[in-house]
């Protein structure tokens, strides 16, 4: 029992003990800066607003921080109120306190207040889209990969790799003996049904052939000159020819080489015009249109050249919230090569900014708006 006394009578004196010393606390807090102020009037200051610091006194200088928090504090010398700041926490420098005192005015910092109402403060939608840096490759606007449409043997090839060629010239040319042997049958059986068909004819005009005589032989004209027309489009088929002016990027075949029909020979590209194909955030699209110019920095040369976009893609992808764009760069540079890759800057058209005055009167508005509420 009277261990429980005791036990309460301690928790209760501790709580009493941590209540003084709050109390304590705060009251020096209150009293610090009039206690400052005296001392700053007992070291002296003049009729112009300068400070004199005491002589016995080590002071060292007061940080950034703590002048920006100085208190404005009155202070009477010679019959003049002079307006000073007082440090809000005295730090011990040297064994003795330190205090700073400032000089300040009620409009100083006008000027300042001036300056930034003065200044144009960037929208958000243009802060949010300010210049950015994509990625993008050089890509040739056309480009195929020729193949073979018959099987046999390559017997010319009579332009290099990575050499250039006119539309219509000729790429590769092959070995079709068989197949003009296969020709040359068709016509000749084509000739021979013909003939038949031709003396059938003349028969049924004296009613000496039978009607399904006369219908097989004509069926045996037209099959025969179907087989003319494979075997002929065979043979179109022994030369490739190119199909636009460009370059052949790679070969895939050598000449004498055999090859199957599908099989690839070769690589070609028309350079004449090189599109950039980039990925681009899709909140562009509020401001991409074809024809927006921008600028594009090629890592291998080293140059900036001018472009334009000139294709959207069709649907954004829902995962990286991104979009496929294309771009054209503007005139003829022949130091660029497809396969080159650099970095596109693209600024979005800034919106007109409001005057100063009809801004302030719109905050002013919307502060209205805001109190209503």
């Amino acid at each position: 029992m009277i261990r429980d006394i005791f036990r309460k009578f301690a928790l209760l004196t501790t709580i009493a003990l941590a209540v003084i010393v709050v109390v304590f606390q705060l009251y020096r807090d209150t009293e610090a800066p009039a206690h400052l102020a005296k001392g700053q009037s007992a070291s002296g200051v003049v009729g112009r607003g300068e400070a004199v610091m005491p002589q016995a006194l080590p002071v060292a200088p007061a940080p950034a921080a703590e002048a920006s928090q100085a208190r404005p504090v009155p202070a009477e010398a010679g019959g003049a109120t002079l307006m000073t700041a007082v440090a809000p926490a005295p730090q011990p420098v040297g064994g003795a306190a330190r205090v700073a005192t400032v000089a300040a005015t009620p409009a100083a910092d006008a000027p300042a207040r001036a300056r930034n109402d003065a200044g144009a403060a960037p929208s958000p939608r243009v802060q949010m889209m300010a210049a950015q840096e994509i990625r993008a490759q050089l890509s040739p606007r056309r480009y195929a990969m020729l193949a073979t449409e018959i099987g046999a043997r390559i017997r010319r090839l009579p332009v290099a790799e990575s050499g250039r060629f006119r539309s219509g010239q000729l790429l590769a040319a092959f070995d079709c003996s068989i197949q003009k042997a296969q020709l040359d049958r068709s016509r000749a059986e084509m000739d021979a049904t013909e003939k038949v068909l031709s003396a059938n004819e003349q028969l049924d005009k004296f009613n000496s052939i039978g009607k399904v005589d006369l219908e097989t032989s004509r069926s045996a004209f037209v099959k025969a000159k179907a087989d003319v027309a494979v075997a002929d489009a065979a043979m179109k088929k022994c030369d490739i020819h190119a199909p636009y002016d460009g370059r052949i990027a790679e070969l895939k075949v050598r000449e004498q080489q055999y090859v199957q029909p599908g099989q690839p020979l070769m690589e070609i590209i028309d350079d004449s015009a090189l599109e950039l194909e980039f990925i681009v955030p899709s909140r562009w699209m509020s401001w991409l249109r074809p024809g927006v110019p921008f600028k594009v920095t090629i890592d291998e040369t080293g140059r900036s050249y001018p472009a334009r976009f000139t294709r959207i893609g069709a649907k954004v992808d829902p995962a990286s919230m991104s979009v496929k764009v294309a771009g054209q760069i503007e005139g003829a540079h022949g130091d660029l090569v497809a396969g080159m890759s650099g970095v596109i800057v693209a600024h979005p058209p800034e919106e007109p900014r409001p005057a100063a005055g009809k801004r302030r009167g719109a905050d002013a508005r919307a502060e209205r708006a805001a109190t209503e509420l």
